[in-house]
């Protein structure tokens, strides 16, 4: 969109504070009974563009009454979609036009802060480029073009640098130029989200700090921003990043939030705030001991709870021994390490045990003697589709699973069917 070539007067460009105004309607383009499209002579309604969402508010006519519920910009004309609460509306009407002040100064310190945060960053980082920028109702997004890495130790050092600027309430100037004068005035300093194809731009700046092309509404100085706090940060895509914060009573709150939950840390853990990041490190250091305790401990329950399975559950079929049975919460590895040591030293040992954790799963081994009698892979493949999966491995050691736990009693007793009619052949 050009300025100076537009049908629709745009009131908010030279004053963004400005939250009544009076136009006429040049044109209505009904939706519905309920619903139209309002097109001023001149309006104070923000358009949703360049990252900022559309103002609402109230357009009041002496016969009407409506709800302006989204503004859009096409081609110099301005789109009031409004729901009709009251009366009637006609071509020529004189209207009185009520901006949600809320709603605009929310997004007038959303727009500010990015231009206060973009300019940190550059500080912190050297030259970037702005790559987009949009506001939600919970959060506002920032993506720039840098090819290293954007770390949080940046990040934070540029949130404080962000709101150092804004505690000293400097001027944010708004003032047009043409875009030959904008490029040879500022050179690279000049920060935007696109190409520049506009004759005249509008610049924003906020002395020795930043300087942008913008058409968003903005404060009268950075003060009114409040704060502004990072909430989070990630890769977009190859040398992009995305940077997310909040700005004035959404970023007080997100603060006030995380001291009461440091506050809740602190009396939890029983120390001053000062010393929590030690006491975390105390205790997980405290913590790592403890598994490392627990693994000893379990691989030695592991071995009790096997060894005793295989002297009570042995059962002689024909020339060998066969030990089938379950021992609950061990992994594969532990069982495996288990199966292969024990047909090792027993060569006339067939050894089949089935555990769980997130799924199921069984193993099965032979001692050497065993070799030839019994294809211990082709047992535990068939023992897997019980449940749900599969299995693999050698003719004398094997393994398998899948996620039906409920039907690990079932896998077990098809394996140790199978081996009994492999060995005694019915």
């Amino acid at each position: 969109m050009k300025l100076g070539e537009l049908k629709t007067e745009l009131l908010y460009l030279s004053d963004a504070h400005l939250y009544e105004f009076d136009a006429n309607i040049l044109k209505i383009i009904d939706i519905d009974e309920e619903n139209a499209y309002f097109i001023l002579n001149r309006t104070a309604f923000f358009p949703q563009g360049g990252g900022q969402p559309a103002d609402h508010g109230l357009i009041i006519s002496t016969e009407g009454k409506a709800k302006v519920v989204d503004v859009q910009e096409k081609e110099g004309d301005v789109y009031h979609k409004v729901k009709i609460l009251e009366g009637t509306f006609k071509e020529n009407d004189a209207i009185r036009g009520k901006i949600d002040a809320t709603r605009r100064l929310k997004f007038m310190r959303a727009h500010s802060g990015s231009h206060l945060l973009f300019g940190a960053i550059k500080a912190v980082l050297g030259h970037i480029e702005y790559a987009g920028f949009e506001i939600s109702e919970d959060k506002i997004r920032m993506d720039i073009q840098y090819p290293g890495k954007v770390t949080k130790e940046v990040l934070d050092k540029a949130e404080i640098l962000a709101n150092k600027v804004m505690i000293e309430d400097r001027p944010m100037k708004t003032y047009t130029i043409t875009t030959k004068e904008a490029i040879e005035k500022f050179g690279e300093e000049l920060s935007f989200a696109k190409e520049l194809p506009d004759e005249i731009l509008r610049i924003v700046e906020i002395p020795e700090w930043d300087i942008a092309a913008c058409s968003g509404t903005h404060c009268l100085s950075s003060g009114m921003v409040r704060m502004i706090k990072i909430i989070g940060s990630y890769r977009l895509q190859e040398n992009v990043e995305r940077v997310e914060f909040l700005v004035g009573e959404q970023a007080i709150l997100n603060a006030l939030r995380s001291l009461k939950e440091l506050d809740n840390i602190s009396k939890q853990l029983q120390v001053e705030k000062g010393n929590i990041i030690r006491e975390i490190g105390r205790i997980k250091k405290e913590l790592e001991t403890l598994q490392k305790e627990n693994i000893k401990l379990r691989k030695e329950m592991a071995g009790y709870k096997l060894q005793d399975l295989v002297e009570k559950e042995q059962e002689q079929v024909g020339d060998y021994k066969l030990v089938v049975g379950e021992v609950p919460m061990l992994s594969t590895k532990e069982i495996v390490a288990f199966v292969k040591e024990t047909c090792l030293k027993d060569r006339n040992l067939i050894l089949v045990v089935g555990s769980y954790e997130k799924s199921a799963y069984i193993v099965g081994g032979l001692g050497e003697d065993v070799k030839g009698a019994v294809n211990i892979s082709e047992i535990i493949h068939e023992a897997a589709q019980e449940l749900g999966g599969r299995g693999g491995g050698g003719p004398t050691l094997a393994q398998g699973g899948g996620p039906m736990k409920v039907k690990l009693k079932d896998a077990l007793s098809l394996a140790k069917s199978k081996i009994k009619q492999k060995i005694l052949g019915k």
